[in-house]
């Protein structure tokens, strides 16, 4: 039995042997029960003496991995690309605009699972997302998918280029839409907020 603090704002995975056998996204103090290793109390005698064969085999080590992972769930600002964009915008109303852009979004991780399981490893912001010069590939994904969003709040949910401008949870919603087969459903991220500088 271990005990874990989970601060808030963080969630805390438990792999046992390299398999996620536990999560927790309440902050507190969090009891982990989950364990591979045999124990006598509980009547094991036969998965103790394994135990103690195979540590035998392996120089004394114990085989058995347990480890835990923090996964930040806060909002993460600042992300942003140096490009310019240039893209249409076909209006409802002033019919078809060209105009160029820069981008700084934020986002959150809401799937720790499935993050972890598309990255595997331990990773900072800065090596998943790369800087303003060289942005990883996150940022270029939603970079290459701000066409298809603006195209999606202007056709189908008819939002003139003013509005658009001052409404930007529209614009955020067709993001997530547009992007949510690489952000959500591979990395369990979703975009939390955008801003365009123009």
């Amino acid at each position: 039995i271990s005990q874990i603090i989970v601060p808030e704002g963080t969630y805390a995975l438990m792999l046992d042997n390299g398999k996620i056998a536990d999560c927790t996204t309440q902050p507190g103090v969090y009891t982990w029960k989950n364990s591979s290793s045999a124990s006598i109390f509980s009547g094991d005698v036969k998965g103790v003496m394994n135990d103690v064969f195979n540590r035998f085999k392996f120089a004394g080590e114990v085989v058995a991995d347990q480890r835990i992972y923090y996964v930040n769930g806060l909002e993460i600002m600042n992300q942003t690309c140096d490009k310019y964009l240039s893209v249409p915008y076909p209006d409802p109303v002033y019919g078809n605009l060209y105009f160029k852009f820069m981008i700084m979004f934020s986002f959150r991780i809401v799937d720790p699972v499935r993050f972890f399981k598309c990255i595997g490893r331990e990773i900072g912001v800065f090596e998943l997302m790369g800087s303003s010069a060289n942005p990883g590939q996150p940022i270029r994904e939603v970079c290459d998918h701000m066409e298809e969003a603006l195209n999606l709040c202007a056709t189908r949910d008819k939002t003139p280029f003013p509005q658009l401008i001052s409404n930007k949870s529209k614009l955020k919603n067709a993001v997530n839409e547009v992007v949510s087969k690489l952000w959500y459903e591979r990395r369990g991220m979703v975009v939390e907020s955008i801003a365009l500088k123009i």
